[in-house]
């Protein structure tokens, strides 16, 4: 299988210790049960995953109907939730300092109780307060019998926020208004409340994107990609030279080309062979698309259907714990050795809908319905992963080996005229990346039509859109977020290529930064400039600035850009080049901040690199 070479990726990496205890008998009597609680933490990192196993060596089967993967008692201040403790008619609200994820997202539960909900008086005392709760929905039903596989919990995944180094502080050392960098939380002013939630939000999202780069480093692969809307070999080997020359890395045959993983005849793999060696001999990788559960009729009658447990009739989804997993599976595995295929994307993966059906091969019924079919989506990714394939889903199965899934837009923007769906698109990726990893979610950019948009949303013809099209791609590879350029070529001018061939050359440059964590200086509202700073203390530039304006009009102001996170020292100098022309110093003041003088004119963005002077 081809190798890929191209997906530069960074891992916050930190040595797991896994603790698990000896296994315990858990039925009684003549019925030999085994379970297991596994911990795993990490160096350098304050997280803990926590799952169960349940084997079974009787003779005789046992139905699971829960399991409580976590129970704990905290704090107040590390739950999320308001509560009002037992007794009382006071509420406290806590301050969330317990992040919890878990890696099943259907089947599973995560629940904030007060302790003594529905309890007489007389507890103990400490009962009111709150509950942590992580444990299958009500509905399961699973059977383990002697001879089957064990059980096996969903992970939780428990990250300690901290309070910051501004708490206790006169001020803080993220954005707030100073200057007109804009407050991360909206209108506010130094030393307000939103400003302080704004200095908590990023600080805390700094914090689940570590989590998210330690327990699932291949999030980090970013390679540029296009998505083809034609798959005839014409159009195909005219695009591979077409991203050859501009330096994109990835062709991925899109929705609605005409290309069919699922067709194994001889003359296809062929034919699907001989572009694929094309496309490696220039250097670039090829993935496809296929639609795999949701609304997906896989055929075969209800004997790959999900059932509807409301009216016993097929719904038109796949049941993916049934034999449609198999032959899905086995079958991308053969059309990749054949062809040299090294990336899927996975349309409609299984979202959570149950199947009444009794006679799948992977569950009984409806009560383990949705927990296999959850378990066994995540094996069909964890499998694709180990044979070192890139995987995008639009779901959460991060955890399970997918690289990315959609960053959170929605559809019908892309059906917007350009100008609009561009500053709604940066607004998305702004908002987005207080959670995510720049390269976890994929955007998108419609080269041609999609969605019923027309020639108003389309960017084609490229020359005709120069500018819109620059902007698409500087608000995407600027970012460091990979889009989706779905259309037949990506350029028709020389000037296009030029100006296509900048943007993937200051991508590349500085790609491990541009993959680095996004301080969000002030979000995108029209009103004026917008701006977002990349920081990685380890890398020497130790920050990017993007800055938008889209106004109608031309606008000379400043912006204070902080670089705590950046590792820049107060009171100190910084390095600073506008688009790599000569670099001029800049003094860091007390609070970490580079204050840069802007002259934009009307919708126009630049770009700065930044890095403290010896």
């Amino acid at each position: 299988m081809h190798r890929r070479s191209t997906r530069a990726c960074r891992s916050d990496s930190s040595s797991p210790r896994r603790i698990s205890n000896d296994p315990l008998p858990f039925w009684p009597g003549a019925y030999v049960r085994k379970v297991n609680v596994t911990y795993e933490m990490y160096q350098g990192i304050p997280v803990v995953s926590k799952w169960v196993t349940v084997g079974n060596t009787a003779n005789n089967s046992v139905l699971i109907d829960n399991v409580y993967v976590e129970q704990l008692a905290t704090n107040q201040h590390f739950t999320p939730v308001a509560f009002a403790p037992y007794g009382s008619t006071v509420v406290n609200s806590g301050t969330g300092l317990l992040h919890i994820e878990l890696d099943f997202e259907y089947a599973s539960q995560i629940e904030w109780l007060n302790q003594a909900s529905g309890v007489p008086n007389g507890m103990a005392a400490g009962s009111s307060m709150p509950l942590l709760s992580a444990f299958f929905t009500e509905d399961l039903r699973v059977p383990v019998s002697a001879s089957g596989a064990a059980f096996v919990s969903f992970r939780v995944m428990e990250l300690v926020f901290d309070d910051g180094p501004e708490q206790g502080s006169l001020f803080s050392v993220y954005p707030d208004s100073e200057n007109n960098g804009g407050c991360t939380q909206g209108p506010c002013t130094p030393g307000s409340g939103s400003a302080l939630v704004g200095s908590l939000t990023e600080r805390r999202g700094l914090a689940r994107r570590r989590m998210l780069r330690t327990l699932a480093p291949h999030i980090t692969e970013n390679p540029i990609f296009m998505h083809l809307s034609d798959s005839s070999e014409e159009t195909f080997m005219n695009a591979i030279n077409q991203m050859k020359a501009v330096g994109f890395e990835m062709a991925i045959y899109s929705f609605g080309s005409g290309f069919d993983i699922e067709n194994l005849t001889p003359s296809y793999l062929a034919s699907v062979k001989k572009q694929i060696d094309y496309a490696h001999a220039a250097g670039i990788e090829v993935g496809a698309y296929d639609l795999i559960a949701w609304t997906r009729d896989a055929g075969h009658g209800e004997q790959w259907q999900a059932v509807d447990p409301s009216n016993g009739k097929p719904t038109g989804d796949a049941c993916f714990a049934s034999g449609w997993n198999d032959f899905l599976l086995e079958d991308i595995q053969v059309f990749m050795n054949a062809t040299g295929l090294t990336m899927v994307e996975t349309d409609g993966p299984y979202p959570g809908y149950p199947c009444a059906n009794t006679s799948h091969v992977h569950h009984h019924g409806v009560g383990d319905s949705v927990y296999q079919q959850t378990r066994l989506q995540s094996e069909f990714y964890q499998a694709l992963r180990d044979l070192d394939v890139y995987i995008h889903a639009p779901d959460f199965y991060f955890f399970a080996g997918i690289n990315k899934q959609g960053i959170g837009y929605d559809e019908d923007q892309f059906s917007l005229p350009r100008w609009q769906q561009l500053h709604v698109t940066r607004t998305t990726i702004y908002e987005q990346t207080y959670s995510q990893v720049p390269t976890q979610g994929w955007s998108f950019v419609p080269l041609v039509d999609y969605h019923g948009g027309g020639d108003a949303a389309s960017f084609e013809p490229l020359s005709q859109h120069f500018a819109e099209y620059e902007w698409a791609l500087a608000q995407h590879l600027g970012a460091g977020v990979a889009a989706c350029y779905r259309g037949y070529r990506l350029f028709d001018t020389p000037a296009v290529q030029t100006m296509v061939t900048k943007w993937v050359s200051i991508y590349k440059k500085y790609r491990l930064l541009l993959i680095s964590d996004i301080i969000h200086i002030r979000r995108p509202d029209l009103q004026g400039v917008d701006a977002f700073v990349h920081v990685n203390p380890a890398l020497n530039p130790c920050a990017f600035l993007m800055v938008f304006n889209p106004t109608m009009e031309s606008i000379n102001t400043t912006i204070a850009v902080p670089l705590y996170f950046a590792g820049v020292s107060a009171n100190s100098l910084v390095s600073v080049s506008q688009e790599d022309n000569s670099p001029v110093s800049l003094l860091a003041n007390s609070r970490f901040r580079v204050t840069i003088p802007l002259s934009l004119g009307a919708q126009s963005l630049t770009w700065f690199v930044l890095n403290p002077e010896a």
